[in-house]
């Protein structure tokens, strides 16, 4: 996800806690129930208050758990649409495994439902691991894919626009996933 603890929504934050636990909202309304002034200094030493209505606060001990309690509905959403898919997820890092269509179509309802409360998917981060062979087979379907939410003036764009692909090895939750040699080299770098 792309700044996402900047952007998610407080709004669908502030429901959700509502959904579990009526009783922790006044705390949640306290921390994020109104803007929150952002200081911003420029190089010639001038200082801008700049609103923010949006995310959690840096350094906020509660904003791990409030951003995973605003996305949790939204990726539990995906997993039972895509019960082939298994969905990974530490803070706002996010690893989807399964049978190429099924993992594709997830990634796009993925997508589309963290849009609905202010977060997108960051093409830099996305990682595609193909299978030994189907490097190609799997650049000509994402190109197909592609083309098609071109195509539609009423379909999103396509989650894998941008994205990177490989048959070597990539990380998930920050662990080598791969070929062996590719693992060892990944650890020998850290």
């Amino acid at each position: 996800m792309a700044n996402a603890y900047n952007s998610v929504s407080r709004r669908a934050m502030i429901e959700e806690v509502r959904r579990l636990d009526e009783k922790l909202v006044p705390a949640v309304l306290a921390l994020y129930g109104s803007s929150s002034p952002l200081l911003f200094a420029t190089d010639e030493g001038e200082v801008f208050e700049l609103e923010s209505n949006r995310g959690v606060r840096q350094g906020d001990p509660a904003a791990g758990a409030l951003f995973a309690i605003a996305v949790h509905p939204l990726v539990d959403e995906v997993r039972r649409a895509f019960p082939d898919v298994l969905i990974l997820q530490m803070a706002d890092d996010t690893t989807l495994v399964g049978p190429r269509r099924s993992a594709f179509k997830a990634a796009q309802m993925l997508a589309e439902r963290l849009s609905t409360v202010g977060l997108r998917m960051n093409a830099d981060k996305t990682q595609v691991l193909c299978k030994r062979g189907q490097l190609e087979r799997t650049k000509a379907r994402i190109r197909r894919e592609m083309k098609r939410s071109r195509d539609d003036p009423g379909s999103p764009p396509s989650v894998l626009e941008g994205c990177h692909l490989t048959e070597r090895s990539v990380a998930v939750l920050q662990c080598p996933v791969g070929r062996n040699s590719r693992r060892r080299w990944h650890l020998s770098t850290r």
